[in-house]
């Protein structure tokens, strides 16, 4: 595996915990691959996640989002200080990635449902899914790290995972977590999805919570923003910005734009979501 390479060279400036220890933070980049059409098998979506984890909690989000985020605060830090900052004058490459973040409080046995709107980031509260998972005895050593075989069914698909109780933590990558370590690694059994561990390094620096200033709405409401804004999205963005679409609003009419450009196109055909019917 490529990624073997990467996850040596991190655990050989990190020294692995001792069996039972937590730590204080630490967090771990996954190569999330997914065959979201399996009529095109080559096309193949990946993307980096980053898990950021504690004892009792973790958020799960976009790597590339946190890094550019993490270089606009450096930036606005500086400016503010009054220190030069760095301008680029190439040009801005956008590459799609994750919005929303996950993050699981597993002692309080919940999860939140994280998502930026129109001026205002989305929180619904969640119980967390509890997984049957089944231990084996097969064990192997990937990076260095002994790894041990447990497999469960969760949202319509079977999962091989490998979990390593050296990081005595519930969680992993996306919504797969309540095992006795933290998972490196889980394919499901149609090898259309998978999670790799790509590298792990100390961060006590991280302070799981939710955002600052969020609104907490249900899933059904939440299920309802997406629709309306598919089927009238230059209405329902006009009626935003002015306020009364957003879940923090004042709920007044959503002022309807007619031109036919904005209504709403056909979804993209994917026959193999991540989460599929039980």
């Amino acid at each position: 595996m490529k990624y073997l390479v990467v996850l040596f060279c991190m655990f050989y400036m990190m020294p692995v915990l001792a069996q039972g220890q937590s730590p204080k933070g630490a967090q771990a980049i996954y190569l999330f691959k997914h065959v979201r059409d399996t009529a095109n098998p080559g096309q193949v979506y990946e993307e980096n996640l980053l898990l950021q984890f504690t004892a009792n909690t973790s958020l799960y989000r976009s790597y590339a989002k946190y890094y550019d985020d993490s270089l606009f605060n450096d930036q606005m830090t500086k400016a503010k200080a009054g220190l030069p900052v760095s301008v680029s004058t190439e040009p801005v490459r956008v590459k799609k990635s994750t919005i929303e973040q996950l993050m699981y409080q597993f002692d309080a046995g919940k999860f939140y449902f994280i998502h930026p709107w129109i001026g205002e980031t989305l929180v619904i509260e969640n119980a967390i899914d509890k997984i049957d998972w089944k231990l084996e005895d097969s064990s192997i050593s990937i990076g260095g790290l002994t790894c041990y075989k447990a497999s469960g069914y969760f949202k319509g698909r079977t999962y091989d995972v490998w979990y390593c109780p050296d990081y005595p933590v519930k969680a992993g990558p996306w919504k797969l977590n309540g095992l006795p370590g933290l998972i490196v690694e889980a394919i499901d059994r149609t090898g259309t999805v998978s999670f790799s561990l790509r590298s792990i390094y100390r961060n006590n620096s991280f302070t799981p919570g939710l955002p600052a200033s969020h609104t907490k709405i249900t899933k059904a409401k939440f299920n309802t923003l997406i629709e309306d804004l598919r089927q009238n999205p230059g209405g329902y963005i006009n009626a935003a910005m002015n306020g009364s679409a957003a879940p923090g609003g004042t709920n007044a009419a959503i002022s309807v734009n007619t031109n036919p450009s904005a209504k709403a196109k056909p979804r993209n055909t994917l026959n193999n979501p991540l989460e599929l019917s039980e």
